[in-house]
């Protein structure tokens, strides 16, 4: 009986101790994990499995990143697209995701605006009216959705983005499973994991089109502004 008994409390212990190490490396953890690699594919791991000596193993970390992640592409604006006009042909499927959460950032300042941005980033496959009504439903009051992709947004300034505006968009090896699709990944200030968005190819132009748009309006944490608990 005391034999199980002891066994009973060296579990606890042991339980305890892992759980506190988990607590105490968890910051590092995202902070190498966001600040290097995709997070989408990694935060899919415990931090307890990089944990070596109550601390995080960032070789271990950095190693198994590189192992899933392929490779990224970072877009700076001195000032953001504010019309159709001021858009291109995507000819990469980095370029179509960039622009595309330029036009929501737009869509914010002035719904018209953006609404043909959108259009024409999506090609033959313009906005439906359910499609209209659920980007108003979740940008409504959420205006900051869109500029918390750009380089600086965080809950503590808003969502204020840096100048000159950076958005980087990452790739994994999962990214092009089917033929004519890609999807990628961007980070939002106010989330622990990246936001998956599938554009699609035109074969007969090469031109890369917005084809799944939700990974822009996900909820992410508010503005510190907003905050009733800050």
């Amino acid at each position: 009986m005391l034999k199980k008994i002891s066994y009973i409390v060296l579990m606890f212990v042991l339980t305890t101790c892992l759980v506190y190490a988990d607590n105490i490396c968890e910051s590092e953890y995202f902070e190498v994990l966001n600040n290097c690699y995709d997070s989408s594919i990694i935060s899919q791991f415990s931090p307890r499995s990089f944990i070596n000596s109550g601390s995080i193993d960032s070789s271990k970390l950095i190693n198994t990143a590189k192992k899933y992640t392929s490779g990224s592409k970072s877009f700076t604006f001195e000032n953001l697209p504010m019309t159709v006009n001021d858009l291109k042909p995507c000819k990469t499927p980095f370029e179509a995701v960039a622009m595309s959460a330029c036009a929501f950032a737009r869509y914010t300042e002035n719904r018209e605006d953006g609404l043909e941005m959108l259009n024409y980033l999506r090609g033959p496959r313009p906005l439906t009216n359910s499609d209209i009504s659920f980007i108003d439903e979740h940008l409504k009051g959420h205006e900051y959705l869109p500029w918390s992709f750009f380089k600086g947004a965080t809950p503590a300034n808003n969502y204020t983005p840096s100048k000159p505006y950076k958005i980087t968009v990452k790739e994994n090896p999962y990214s092009y499973k089917s033929k004519g699709y890609a999807t990628l990944y961007v980070h939002s200030g106010g989330a622990d994991s990246d936001r998956a968005i599938t554009v699609r190819k035109k074969e007969s132009t090469g031109e890369w089109f917005l084809w799944t748009h939700a990974g822009f309006l996900a909820s992410i944490r508010v503005p510190d502004s907003e905050d009733p608990w800050k």
